[in-house]
């Protein structure tokens, strides 16, 4: 037949022909719920440098987005209180801000060309520059933030030193849309952003970041990273067992809040803004980076732990003891001195409770 189509020439029109399936990708959702998680391998921008070890966590505050991001990544705790609560946190953090900048206890770094009151007179009429904020905010609590915009597809690094020094804590934040979301390692698996990681190491390598304020420059010596220290006589350190302030868990602060400062007793969920070196709890045993901690034994022998003297403390009173105080409180009980100094505070502090309800 003359319009027959051969049974070859069909055969091989299939054979030399394939089907492309097009890849399939999820959208990237930008607008997160409340704690509501999303991967960086679905990113826009930036996930050349974070694969999908990054989650970016949503937050439920988009007003004060930044703020409510430093508290989230600074206090596991933060989520765990309700939507009032929260906010009170972050207008006592504001007002424990004013304080210490009135007070001149936060040093302005020294690119810093406004004058303090000028600062002090703007950020009262909220018309300081947001990127000044968050620079002071860097030099406040000792960290490293870095934002990755998507407005720009730049990465903005804020940091005090003359220098970025890696060694401190590192925080990610994510910008959208002037929405500040906090970004952590994938699952919950760190919330800080160690020096030796190998997504810091991409970070700062990439033509994308720019420092705020200053030539990006990177200490990479130790003169460098002791720069701050040089002119401190180091010699005549004293230690005083009987100071009020908050050093425990091994750590210590330079811009510690005052004790005595209670924004109706805000100040002792706040006092996590003190550990400005704070390392990263997490039990779960794939944690990218490793901790570096000091261990430092203060023995306290002059003192005696006797646990009715504590069993009227307010709940409060109780949360300001300090980590070897509570450790001692507990080793007269027979606990073994040497597995509680393995536990956290607040793991510690349960049991202290559960020893004082035992009394009652």
């Amino acid at each position: 037949m003359e319009h027959q189509l051969d049974i070859e020439i069909i055969k091989n029109f299939f054979k030399d022909r394939s089907i492309i399936v097009p890849d399939i990708t999820r959208k990237e959702k930008i607008k997160l719920k409340f704690l509501e998680t999303e991967n960086s391998k679905n990113f826009k921008y930036f996930n050349e440098l974070f694969n999908d070890n990054i989650d970016r966590i949503g937050v439920n505050n988009y007003e004060e987005s930044f703020l409510f991001s430093i508290l989230y990544i600074f206090d596991d705790k933060f989520i765990l209180f309700d939507d009032n609560y929260r906010n009170s946190l972050i207008k006592s953090f504001k007002f424990k801000f004013m304080d210490d900048l009135v007070a001149k206890k936060i040093n302005l770094p020294k690119e810093f060309k406004m004058k303090r009151l000028k600062l002090i007179t703007k950020y009262r009429n909220n018309t300081l520059d947001f990127d000044d904020f968050i620079y002071i905010i860097a030099s406040f609590l000792e960290v490293n933030i870095f934002i990755f915009c998507y407005d720009t597809n730049k990465i903005t690094v804020f940091y005090n030193n003359n220098k970025l020094n890696l060694y401190k804590n590192n925080i990610f934040l994510n910008k959208i849309n002037n929405i500040y979301y906090p970004l952590n390692y994938a699952n919950d698996n760190g919330k800080f952003f160690k020096y030796n990681s190998s997504i810091i190491s991409s970070v700062i390598n990439s033509d994308k970041l720019v420092a705020h304020n200053k030539i990006l420059e990177i200490a990479i010596n130790n003169d460098e990273l002791l720069d701050k220290y040089k002119n401190k006589d180091l010699q005549n350190i004293i230690i005083d067992i009987n100071d009020d302030s908050d050093c425990s868990d091994n750590e210590f602060t330079e811009n510690s809040f005052n004790s005595e400062i209670n924004y109706n007793e805000l100040s002792e969920d706040l006092k996590f803004i003190n550990n400005k070196y704070t390392k990263s709890e997490s039990t779960n045993e794939y944690t990218i980076d490793s901790d570096i901690s000091l261990d430092i034994n203060i023995e306290f022998n002059d003192i005696e732990y006797d646990i009715k003297k504590i069993k009227d403390y307010s709940k409060s009173k109780l949360k300001s003891l300090k980590k070897d105080e509570i450790i001692e409180y507990l080793s007269v009980l027979n606990y073994d001195k040497q597995s509680l100094k393995k536990k956290t505070k607040p793991l510690l502090l349960e049991d202290l409770t559960k020893e004082i309800e035992k009394l009652i």
